[in-house]
C-alpha cells in the first residue's frame, strides 16, 4: 500500500483536551503544533515596533534556549 496524498487538519484541533494536556511535545506533536500556527493568508504584524510582513505558511517564532 503506498502512503501518498494528503490530509487536512482543522487548526481548531488545538483546543482539544489532548492538545492543551500538560506534558513534554514529541518532536512530532511540535512539528504538527508550528505548520498549525503557521499563516493561512498574508498579513503585516507589529514586531519590535516595525511593521513585518507575514506570507502565507509563514510563521515567526523563537526558541527558548
Amino acid at each position: 500500500m503506498t502512503q501518498a496524498g494528503w490530509i487536512s487538519i482543522h487548526r481548531k484541533i488545538r483546543d482539544h483536551d489532548f492538545f492543551r494536556e500538560k506534558r513534554t511535545f514529541s518532536y512530532f506533536e511540535a512539528w504538527i503544533d508550528l505548520l498549525l500556527l503557521a499563516s493561512h493568508k498574508n498579513h503585516t504584524i507589529l514586531l519590535n515596533a516595525n511593521k513585518t510582513s507575514v506570507k502565507r505558511g509563514e510563521l515567526i517564532t523563537s526558541k527558548k534556549n
